[in-house]
């Protein structure tokens, strides 16, 4: 285990005051839960070694064009899903939602890439 220095504003200390004192957690037990809950949400468990989050954007180029294609009509197919699982009564698991949001963010990012490219192309 390595110990680190952490320097926050006087209102962010006071949060996770309050939410260890809730808790029963020491203020270091809270930031050590919020970065463990964080890498867990970010799918690396609890201490697993990361890879960076979110993961680097697919470079989209003539070359991976069709590749990347594919990968995000997959993301528009499982979005579809979840936002349809999102209407219905319950909603989604908070999981879930974090994947929605990804993927999201993910296909808005790459689809302009995308048209840029088949526009240089055509």
């Amino acid at each position: 285990m390595q110990q680190i220095n952490l320097h926050l504003p006087d209102d962010l200390v006071k949060f996770v005051q309050r939410a260890a004192e809730r808790e029963t957690r020491t203020v270091a037990g809270q930031v050590r839960h919020y970065v463990a809950e964080a890498a867990r949400r970010a799918g690396g468990g609890n201490g697993a070694a990361l890879e960076p989050w979110p993961p680097l954007l697919e470079p989209v180029t003539r070359e991976t064009l069709p590749d990347v294609k594919l990968k995000v009509q997959a993301m528009q197919i499982e979005r579809d899903k979840l936002v349809a699982a999102e209407n219905k009564p319950g909603g989604l698991l908070p999981h879930h939602q974090d994947r929605l949001q990804f993927l999201r963010g993910r296909i808005e990012a790459l689809v302009p890439h995308i048209a840029a490219i088949e526009r240089l192309s055509g």
